[in-house]
């Protein structure tokens, strides 16, 4: 009974879709197989295995999610269990960031650690940053051979690559200039890593 069914739900979808079942019989079902397997033809399968099960959950998740923070953490909640849901802004820079300043200091708490700020060294900006953003900036810089800190040329938060070029973030206070030779609020990674 079962078979009569999956075959009645194939011939469904081999009605709609006829290509499919040619290209089954081509590259899966027929397809001469080496004697020669080793563990790279493997991979090879279940990297496809694992393609075609993200595809059908992808399908199904954008069937069923609702983009909404209040919605996300309430399925979270829905579990049965009670968890903590910190969401980070999509942008990799902004939640790298993110992550470093409000994620991580959460989870220090709840592994009991008391002091978790991280320290902040006073060091010298060797870069101008003559128009500030009305909030809180955490821009990327690196020492120089001066003693100086230097600017990424681009504080895009689109650009990932500027934090792996820094040693650690200028906090800057929102609307606040920075001359060349002023004294910044520097977190060094070395603080925020650990």
């Amino acid at each position: 009974m079962i078979a009569s069914r999956l075959q009645a739900l194939w011939g469904w979808f081999d009605a709609r879709m006829p290509s499919v079942a040619e290209q089954w019989k081509i590259h899966a079902s027929e397809y001469y197989a080496p004697k020669n397997f080793n563990f790279w033809y493997f991979f090879g399968s279940l990297a496809l295995l694992v393609l075609v099960i993200q595809i059908v959950s992808g399908i199904f998740l954008t069937m069923n999610y609702k983009p909404d923070a209040t919605l996300a953490f309430g399925s979270v909640a829905h579990s049965g269990n009670e968890c903590s849901f910190i969401g980070l802004p999509g942008n990799p820079v902004s939640s790298f960031v993110t992550f470093l300043i409000f994620v991580r200091p959460f989870l220090l708490r709840l592994q009991g650690i008391a002091a978790v700020a991280p320290r902040a060294i006073q060091a010298r900006a060797d870069f101008d940053w003559p128009e500030p953003d009305a909030r809180r900036e955490f821009l990327r810089v690196k020492w120089n051979a001066q003693g100086g800190l230097d600017l990424y040329p681009t504080q895009d938060s689109a650009v990932l690559t500027s934090t792996a070029w820094a040693d650690g973030l200028v906090d800057n206070p929102a609307a606040q200039a920075i001359k060349e030779g002023d004294v910044v609020r520097f977190l060094p990674y070395s603080e925020l890593y650990w």
